[in-house]
């Protein structure tokens, strides 16, 4: 499934994984139903403690084990995709909960195993075909320092401060082991070893020519609103002890013998100097916390999108302003550093998009950590080693691929994420087998809710239904009913550039819907029909909503709801 884009993400949630996860907390089936976009069927999940698992299509066509925090999953779809929920409590016994979450733990870390192995055999394909003539490979934290800007005095101040903690020649000895294993390293070698060293390479490369970040790697946050301050004395001081915590976490991880230490290396160091900087110039400089460059538009929509824009730019700068505030209620240390990256991020990129035009991207809902992909430094010449076998590398990452294609695959009917959660059913409730139901979310989940082990059933409506119940309690129903019955008058929605054209919601009473439908099919065509004269203008953009929207209508004339309307962005709470 593809990433949800930034006009969600803006959410800016996460938290440090759970070391209750070994144990065996309750577990609930919880079927999320049908709307517009992906999983329009509906959805299903398992709800086991603090996390949700679910098997989604990702945009490779593979089949994949999500896990993910609850209240996350219930953000994604209760809210942004405004779907309702329905969670039944699986009574599975002490022994049957412990099956069942072992199980799901076991899938979750086997695929994540492969899904690593994948990248290392890519990494080990790039980095052979590099050996013989080609770029060299593009790895996450390599793109942090610039290639020509050696000396810069913050690097400098970094590695005298390193040197002191270590003994002399560390850095150049460790720097040297490293080259030599990869200038001799062959198509039959670990790929995960690869990887590693050729990220730690970057970093011990960057650190002994004392190299400075590249220009695109920070963001500024003070050029996005005009109530900005510059540092405070007390801020200063949290800086300042962040730098130095900064110099020991380079140094530890300088003489560590994890075999994943590079990435974090970069990243600590690339921080260092962000900070360094921030004290030098006297306001935020912050790494940019968003590693991809796909636009969450079109290119030249953002100006049709304006109103949006400018709303998403006022909660980016409240987000940073808590940030700012929440983060110095104790010592700063680098998850708290983490959360002003993340808030700078969407400042600074909001207000670009307004003043400059410039694209916004796309990026997934959680923790959003800097990781800025680049290629990493080339390793020339290889005179005196043996010639790799190109050829070799590439056949193991296909071979490799293929076993995986077939792992993952998914079939709409046989293998979807509804017929590998009943598999899981069953390992957890032996006897209880739902058959043909399987392969749908809401026969699955009526299965399972009418068998022996259905427990405690709990409904969690979708963010505008609950909004609307909140306005019935206040205001009383008819009118409130007459208000927010159609997306022109009402005010829980707010409407979304991923929806298409319509004018009713139609989720409410199944005597309604047939007319709602009548209403909204003859409203998606007239917008069809207007799309047809703005499409040069437009791109097609109305035509296809319109047309769209007279689809979706298709099954409300016989009573079924599909579409439920969509968020771009997180409400605020009013």
């Amino acid at each position: 499934m593809k990433a949800l884009c930034l006009l969600a993400a803006l959410a800016l949630l996460g938290a440090p994984v759970d070391a209750r996860a070994l144990e065996e907390p309750p577990v609930e089936l919880v079927h999320v139903t049908a709307n517009t976009g992906f999983a329009a069927g509906g959805h299903i999940a398992l709800h086991v403690g603090d996390y949700a698992y679910h098997f989604e299509v990702w945009a490779d066509g593979w089949l994949r084990l999500g896990r993910e925090e609850w209240e996350l999953f219930r953000l994604r779809y209760g809210t942004l995709e405004n779907r309702g929920m329905h969670a039944t409590e699986l009574e599975l016994g002490e022994a049957g909960r412990g099956r069942l979450h072992r199980e799901l733990l076991t899938l979750w870390s086997r695929q994540s195993a492969d899904l690593a192995r994948l990248d290392a055999f890519e990494t080990a394909r790039q980095w052979s075909e590099h050996r013989a003539g080609s770029e060299a490979p593009v790895l996450p934290g390599a793109g942090f320092f610039a290639e020509g800007r050696v000396g810069d005095p913050h690097a400098a101040a970094l590695r005298n401060a390193v040197a002191r903690q270590l003994a002399a020649g560390h850095v150049a000895s460790e720097r040297a082991r490293v080259e030599a294993a990869l200038v001799k390293w062959g198509t039959g070698d670990d790929p995960d070893a690869l990887r590693d060293a050729l990220l730690l390479r970057a970093a011990l490369l960057a650190l002994a020519e004392e190299r400075g970040l590249e220009v695109g790697a920070l963001v500024d946050p003070e050029a996005g609103f005009e109530e900005s301050q510059p540092l405070s004395p007390a801020e200063r001081e949290q800086l300042s002890g962040l730098a130095r915590g900064l110099e020991e976490t380079v140094a530890r991880l300088a003489v560590s013998r994890r075999s994943d230490r590079g990435r974090p290396l970069l990243l600590a160091m690339a921080r260092y100097q962000a900070v360094r900087r921030s004290l030098d110039e006297g306001i935020w400089l912050l790494l940019d916390a968003v590693s991809g460059d796909e636009p969450a538009f079109e290119p030249g929509e953002s100006e049709r999108h304006r109103a949006l824009l400018e709303r998403l730019a006022e909660r980016a700068a409240l987000g940073w302003r808590a940030e700012r505030s929440l983060a110095f209620e104790g010592s700063l240390d680098e998850p708290a550093y983490n959360g002003l990256e993340e808030a700078a991020t969407g400042v600074y990129e909001m207000r670009a998009a307004l003043t400059a035009g410039r694209p916004i991207r796309a990026r997934a809902l959680g923790k959003l950590v800097p990781a800025r992909w680049g290629h990493v430094v080339p390793l020339r010449p290889f005179s005196g080693v043996p010639e790799v076998d190109v050829e070799s590398a590439r056949l193991r990452e296909e071979r490799f691929r293929a076993v995986l294609a077939e792992r993952y695959h998914y079939d709409l009917l046989l293998r979807n994420c509804s017929t590998e959660l009943a598999g899981l059913i069953r390992l957890g409730a032996p006897g209880v087998e739902p058959g043909a139901a399987a392969f749908s979310p809401v026969l699955l989940s009526n299965h399972v809710g009418a068998s022996r082990i259905a427990g405690v059933r709990t409904n969690l409506p979708s963010y505008r239904r609950g909004r609307v119940e909140e306005f019935v309690q206040k205001e009383g129903r008819l009118r409130v009913a007459l208000r927010e019955s159609n997306t022109l008058t009402s005010t829980a929605y707010e409407g979304s550039l991923r929806d298409d054209h319509f004018l009713f919601f139609a989720d409410g009473s199944p005597w309604l819907r047939p007319a709602q439908g009548t209403a909204n099919l003859v409203y998606g065509l007239g917008h069809a029909a207007a799309g047809l004269a703005t499409a040069p203008f437009d791109r097609g953009q109305r035509l296809r909503g319109g047309l769209q929207g007279a689809f979706y209508s298709l099954p409300e004339l016989v009573g079924v709801s599909i579409r439920k309307g969509r968020y771009d962005l997180v409400p605020l709470q009013r």
